[in-house]
């Protein structure tokens, strides 16, 4: 599996804060309960150049990690950026293997649309520009500004029928930098192997998207095939991780974290939020250390 780190930012906050730099890491189990951690996989070649600031985060912040047609792929973006970027490695079929997957290969630019797959030395930082990395989730947005881009990945079936057609999605976040608020789009594409289209703006009223927003997930499942479909358009589940309203903004505690499980569907590619169904329930709290504003 891949996991988030965190190098401490010691320049402003000796206990590490939300200016940390974050880098991604590899872990491999063979039972699912015992984990060795393998190292990083990916890393921004700008750490040297991260200012140290308070809540200002930098590096690869992975957002999925899914496997699809024989491999694993990893979304992340560059934090503080507009990009989601894709990193993808052949499944290693042999259970005990070290370290699980055979290589890392990074979507990079080609032609009309089509991404390129660049093999990556993942002891080297990686310098997105120089590698031409490709944006697969380019949002309608186009302001420029501070944001952290959520996205989550899955193969959306037409019907729980079998063989009943299909083709990638993603539910990505972005920031509407003149409203100064999160936004989420519904992006598509027919192959991995090219940059998603984004379909549309996914309406976000009937739901509380929370106080700086949500992550979304989809259920994963490792026989979402054709003969047996798991994820299908008419109904499905998204996961979304939120941060409820800070009720003693005196504390030094900025906000709670839930996790809400939401039905939806979607339809000529607009995404649709169910009405009547909502789980969830509290889970940690984040802190904020003086001087962190929001």
């Amino acid at each position: 599996m891949i996991f988030n780190t965190q190098k401490h930012d010691t320049v402003t906050n000796s206990g590490g804060n939300a200016a940390d730099v974050f880098r991604i890491a590899w872990a491999r189990s063979v039972d699912g309960k015992t984990w060795d951690i393998d190292g990083i996989i990916a890393r921004s070649a700008d750490e040297p150049n991260f200012a140290p600031a308070p809540c200002v985060s930098r590096g690869f912040l992975a957002t999925d990690f899914f496997n699809e047609g024989g491999y694993f792929y990893v979304s992340f973006t560059e934090v503080g950026t507009r990009s989601i970027y894709l990193l993808r490695s052949l499944i290693d079929g042999d259970p005990t293997s070290v370290p699980g997957y055979v290589g890392w290969e990074l979507a990079t630019e080609g032609t009309e649309g089509e991404v390129v797959w660049t093999s990556i030395d993942t002891t080297q930082a990686l310098d997105m520009s120089a590698l031409n990395a490709a944006n697969m989730l380019p949002s309608g947005f186009a302001s420029d500004c501070y944001m952290v881009r959520n996205a989550s990945f899955t193969r959306m079936f037409a019907s729980a029928a079998a063989n009943s057609g299909s083709y990638m999605v993603a539910v990505a976040s972005a920031v509407d930098c003149d409203a100064g608020q999160p936004v989420y789009e519904l992006f598509r594409s027919d192959s991995m192997s090219r940059r998603f289209v984004r379909a549309s703006l996914i309406d976000t009223s009937s739901i509380n998207i929370g106080l700086f927003g949500f992550e979304p997930q989809f259920t994963k499942h490792v026989d979402n095939f054709a003969g047996t479909p798991r994820v299908f358009a008419t109904e499905f589940d998204l996961w979304l991780v939120e941060m409820i309203p800070d009720a003693y903004p005196n504390d030094n505690i900025i906000d709670g974290l839930t996790i809400r499980r939401r039905r939806a569907s979607i339809a000529d590619f607009e995404f649709i939020f169910s009405d009547g169904f909502e789980s969830g329930g509290l889970g940690a709290w984040v802190s904020c250390p003086p001087g962190c504003s929001r």
